[in-house]
């Protein structure tokens, strides 16, 4: 229980209120200024160390001297003490250094709050950053600051008030209309897609990627980290994915991940066995026979989809590749191609030789997918423009751009 303490004090006796902490030291009540509260009787300051006491076993206290720790500080007991997958580790690394840190760093916890995150977010906004990008970062803010409740602060302040929703139908029945359906993609969209990614890289292989992520509904990495080993004649077995991530100069991180290429296991730990549709399983078994695969150089194993090397259009390298070569992010060498952002004259033409050596050029992966002809039902399409806006009134929602210019098996590592 707490007690009350006499003070002697030239200014006036006193009382001080002592309580028991959550580590056993005791603890002395303190005042909004942070300063030992003064108490003019016993009894005051014995109810104010008793209610100290009430709110840690009812886990509401906050340790008033938490809130001057600085968010770099935290942020770094917090980043050492997660247990999550590689790749969740890589991101949530550079969400911190590139965005987090460079603002919130010098902080005191308790002086963060809702208007310098507002501050925060308009000027990334500022420096040309999606919507979409600032909202994945701030929920990295989110998971920081909510980890420091109560030992730190008493609230997140980057919580966002969640609204009680409101009855489906009202806007139309307002006179409102209603939004855009999520696209789907239809088997006959997807089969457009594979044609002209196989048509794109002069090769039979990524139309069989694509077919087979399709329809066993395969994650991205899941896709190009199939073994060999786990592809029978009737089913897959989704043991482990390839996840690109960006190494920079991180020694142990290229070690993990060899050529910007993490194996890890699926998402989730979504493991298990997929029937194969009849119709696919000779496909899949005349690409294993015609390609056989073998053991790749940088992870030691044989994945059923081969990298494609160089682009054999009109294409470009990843922008990971000139990140590496000048030794910094990929957020980095968006910001100096772009001419924007707060990076130093030294870092921009850094960026701009690296680029200028690997022969780099914005926009010319997408320059690459002009005037490209192949036929489908029938139809020529002779401008994959054109592909591209017929797959997506289908449904496909641009998923075949993302798996030619993203889907980076292992060889070509």
């Amino acid at each position: 229980m707490g007690y009350a303490e006499p003070v002697r004090s030239p200014k006036g006796d006193y009382f001080r209120g002592r309580y028991k902490g959550p580590d056993g030291a005791y603890l002395t009540v303190l005042g909004a200024d942070g300063r030992p509260a003064r108490f003019k009787s016993r009894k005051e300051a014995k109810q104010a160390a008793d209610d100290a006491e009430g709110d840690i076993r009812a886990g509401r206290w906050k340790n008033p001297r938490a809130g001057e720790v600085t968010f770099e500080t935290w942020a770094g007991d917090w980043y050492a003490g997660l247990d999550v997958a590689e790749s969740t580790m890589v991101n949530y690394r550079r969400h911190l250094e590139d965005h987090l840190l460079r603002f919130f760093g010098g902080y005191p916890l308790g002086e963060i709050d809702t208007a310098l995150i507002r501050r925060w977010e308009r000027l990334e906004k500022a420096e040309g950053y999606k919507p979409a990008s600032i909202r994945t970062w701030r929920g990295t803010l989110h998971n920081v600051l909510g980890d420091a409740v109560p030992a730190h602060i008493g609230v997140n302040p980057a919580a966002r008030k969640r609204g009680k929703g409101r009855r489906s139908g009202a806007d139309r029945k307002a006179g409102g209309s209603r939004g855009p359906e999520m696209p789907v993609a239809t088997p006959l969209a997807m089969l457009l897609i594979a044609e002209r990614m196989s048509v794109l890289t002069g090769r039979d292989d990524e139309f069989v990627m694509v077919q087979t992520g399709f329809w066993h509904a395969l994650r991205l990495g899941e896709t190009i980290g199939l073994e060999r080993a786990f592809t029978r004649p009737r089913t897959l077995r989704v043991e482990w994915q390839l996840y690109e991530i960006a190494t920079g100069e991180d020694e142990e991180l290229r070690r993990a991940a060899p050529g910007g290429l993490l194996r890890c296991p699926p998402k989730d730990n979504s493991f298990g066995t997929l029937d194969t549709p009849p119709f696919l399983r000779p496909v899949i078994a005349a690409h294993v026979a015609r390609v056989q695969p073998q053991a790749c150089p940088c992870h030691g194993q044989a994945y059923v989809f081969r990298g494609y090397g160089a682009p054999r259009t009109r294409g470009n390298m990843p922008m990971r590749l000139v990140a590496e070569t000048a030794g910094v992010t990929q957020t980095v060498v968006q910001a100096a191609l772009g001419g924007r952002g707060r990076i130093s004259e030294s870092v921009r033409q850094d960026v701009l030789e690296a680029a200028a050596l690997l022969g780099y050029e914005r926009g010319a992966a997408a320059a690459g997918l002009r005037g490209v002809a192949f036929e489908a039902g029938g139809t020529i399409l002779a401008d994959a423009e054109v592909t591209v806006a017929a797959a997506d009134a289908a449904g496909t929602n641009g998923a075949g751009l993302f798996f030619i210019l993203r889907g980076r098996p292992c060889g070509s590592c």
